[in-house]
């Protein structure tokens, strides 16, 4: 099997200490010829995943965070269309490598919802072991596209989740701390949150979503923020699951919620509920959740920030998102 392995030194947790026991260990592995690439900058990992494919590698293996993920996805993926039946026929079709993760970033939502640990020295035995017997299985994906007048409606491919709102605020602010020399450790992240959220407070709601193919659909005007997740949980804070689904894992289509209002106390105790389910429970008719969804639109009456995958890509006003079933091919843990 011929593997090429895509880093990104600058993920949260990578460490020459983390390398040097990832690259003997899957050197171990019988059949395996690797090749290992470091990327270099931003978009670098879906430029390599892509020459991967169009040189015919059997897998890719991602050492990196949700975010380095996402591009090596958009990389073996066929670009996304509006077309479900021409979707389905170019993911049957083509050939595509398939994709191994070693999670070393601060969620590593995608990985650890496969059954992989968070900690990269553990999951990289579980990869072994999956590369060794060909576990593995296929994973949906969600797409993004800028659907504003006018807009070119460029689709993009999604693993983990999208938000419009404060979560995309935290994410800004935690870059560009970050970009300061700061980690991004869960304290620091909820921190940002509590600040986003008190600034959120003094705007007016001015986001509405609509959703198609659900168990219950919702057409809800003036919310404050929107979260849209493909996998479950939505994400983690530390060890700790947020949910927003009740449990079907991530083929179940798209999970979205959000809150009524943003007054009071009350739709703060409902979002930390994405934590303390029985908080959630209690705060039930401050939010709003939509499960198995097919298509999602986010639109805003300004634009306002929005975040793929927990990376930052700007401004928007009206987001179109679909779910797309058995997308792509990905190794995972036995049992």
């Amino acid at each position: 099997m011929d593997v090429l392995i895509i880093s990104n030194p600058n993920s949260t947790s990578i460490t020459q200490k983390n390398l040097a026991h990832i690259i003997p260990t899957l050197r171990n592995v019988d059949g395996i010829r690797m090749r290992s690439r470091f990327t270099q900058y931003a978009g670098h990992a879906e430029e390599l995943a892509r020459q991967a494919r169009s040189q015919g590698w059997d897998a890719v293996i991602a050492i990196g965070g949700d975010g380095t993920v996402s591009e090596v996805v958009n990389g073996l993926l066929d670009v996304p269309t509006d077309d479900p039946d021409a979707q389905a026929h170019d993911i049957l079709t083509s050939r595509t490598p398939r994709l191994g993760i070693i999670p070393t970033g601060s969620a590593n939502v995608l990985a650890r919802s496969l059954g992989f640990s968070g900690k990269a020295n553990v999951a990289v035995k579980q990869l072994a072991e999956a590369l060794s017997t060909n576990s593995t299985r296929r994973v949906s994906m969600g797409t993004w596209a800028d659907s504003s007048p006018g807009a070119r409606k460029d689709h993009r491919w999604f693993a983990v989740n999208v938000g419009m709102g404060i979560d995309a605020t935290v994410i800004h602010t935690m870059e560009q701390r970050r970009a300061e020399g700061l980690s991004a450790s869960p304290r620091r992240y909820m921190r940002i949150a509590l600040q986003a959220w008190s600034q959120s407070k003094s705007s007016q709601p001015i986001i509405t979503i609509r959703t198609s193919g659900a168990r219950k659909n919702v057409n809800t005007e003036y919310v404050p923020l929107a979260f849209v997740s493909n996998t479950d949980p939505w994400t983690y804070f530390g060890p700790f699951p947020a949910r927003i689904a009740s449990g079907d894992g991530i083929d179940s289509g798209l999970s979205v919620f959000t809150v009524r209002h943003s007054r009071g106390w009350r739709p703060l105790g409902a979002l930390l509920g994405l934590l303390v389910p029985p908080l959630r429970r209690g705060l039930a008719h401050e939010s709003i959740t939509v499960e198995a969804a097919h298509a999602v639109r986010l639109e805003a009456r300004s634009p306002m920030e929005f975040q793929v995958d927990g990376e930052y890509k700007g401004e928007y006003s009206s987001i179109d998102l679909r779910f797309i079933p058995d997308a792509m091919e990905i190794f995972t843990p036995l049992g």
